[in-house]
């Protein structure tokens, strides 16, 4: 029986942890995911990228696109997108208190906070208690396709968010100052 293994994410150091593959194929999101599996060792004929599979087709984000219509004067509050993840990283409540600041100095603009699907309630109590100016999503509750369109620019702590905004078009700003800077948030910062 063929088998396969599907990777979600990008491969992070080096392939390490993939390679060797088990399975018979290999199914990447792109390129450059491709060409890391390679450099470790990975049969090329056996590594295909087959494109992430929360990245709508560009249509999908122009008929709905805030930044246009900010631009026409049609919409009054362009939108922030705070995409972060509590599990792992110490630095979260750091990052949505200092988004919270900066969107208080900057009246005209929306902030919107993205919780990762592995963050708990007690991660969206928190925010929700002392960040009251802050629209707090729970990753299942949008699709994370129309947040991203709804939005002029996305700031992130290394989330697959990020690679999705820059293929849908949005500017990304990646926050500083995590311990080990690796998977979405290296190739963010390098590509």
């Amino acid at each position: 029986i063929p088998t396969f293994t599907l990777i979600h994410g990008t491969p992070g150091d080096g392939g390490r942890g993939f390679v060797p593959f088990i399975a018979d194929r290999a199914l990447c999101w792109g390129a450059l995911d491709r060409d890391v599996f390679v450099q470790a060792g990975a049969d090329p004929s056996k590594v295909i990228p087959v494109g992430c599979p929360r990245i709508p087709a560009a249509t999908e984000v122009a008929r709905h696109d805030a930044c246009h219509e900010f631009a026409k004067g049609t919409t009054t509050r362009p939108t922030v997108l705070c995409a972060i993840s509590a599990h792992g990283r110490p630095r979260w409540r750091e990052v949505v208190a200092q988004l919270d600041a900066a969107l208080r100095e900057l009246p005209g603009l929306r902030g919107v906070v993205r919780l990762h699907p592995s963050d708990g309630e007690d991660v969206y109590a928190h925010i929700k208690a002392r960040h009251p100016n802050l629209l707090v999503r729970r990753a299942r509750e949008d699709r994370l396709a129309d947040l991203i369109a709804e939005c002029c620019i996305v700031i992130t702590d290394g989330s697959g968010v990020g690679g999705d905004a820059l293929v849908l078009g949005r500017p990304v700003v990646v926050m500083p100052g995590e311990p080990l800077v690796q998977g979405h948030t290296r190739v963010l910062i390098e590509e």
